[in-house]
This record gives C-alpha cells, sequence and structure tokens, in this order.
C-alpha cells in the first residue's frame, strides 16, 4: 500500500472542495431539477420559467422553487429580460472537474 496516496485521498475527502461537490451532486439528485439541467442542457440560449413549466407539465410555482434552490447551489444562472427571467445552465467548477474525468 502506498501509504502517501492514501494520505492525499484522505485530505482531499475533508476539503470543502468536496463538500461541495457533494452537496451539489444531493441537489442534482432531485429528479425534477435534473430534468430541469437536462432540458436547459440542450437549450444553450436558457429557457424562461414558463417554458419549463409548459415542457415538463408542472405549475410555475414548483418550477420556480426548483430554480431557486439550483440558483442557490450555483447550477443554473439567470438574467432578466422585462418581466420574464432567462435561466440558463451553470456548471460549477468542482463538477465541471468530476465530470470531465
Amino acid at each position: 500500500m502506498d501509504s502517501e496516496k492514501i494520505k492525499k485521498a484522505r485530505e482531499l475527502l475533508k476539503t470543502g472542495r468536496f463538500r461541495s461537490g457533494f452537496k451539489s451532486l444531493r441537489v442534482i439528485a432531485g429528479p425534477t431539477r435534473f430534468k430541469i439541467m437536462v432540458l436547459l442542457s440542450h437549450h444553450k440560449d436558457g429557457l424562461i420559467v414558463s417554458e419549463l413549466a409548459e415542457i415538463m407539465k408542472m405549475s410555475l410555482s414548483r418550477v420556480s422553487h426548483q430554480l431557486k434552490i439550483m440558483r442557490q447551489h450555483g447550477l443554473v444562472t439567470h438574467r432578466r429580460m422585462g418581466n420574464k427571467v432567462l435561466y440558463s445552465l451553470e456548471v460549477p467548477r468542482h463538477l465541471h472537474d468530476l465530470l470531465n474525468v
């Protein structure tokens, strides 16, 4: 066994980067949020809440709530367009690194 390798691996698991990645993956694991991520990944120019709600056959408030959670974890970005909000997918650095192994 390589004790130095084991020591480095244990230190990695104690970092904030690990905790951030774990929290983000828990957020993504929600079925509604995962569907939103898939939809946004296929619409690079973004989607507004009403479009997401229509596509997913869900209420505006339910989709908005899921987007709020995703925004709090840095998984989506948003910008105002008049009275509408356009959402786009944002992959945080810690997830980007993990997914591009």
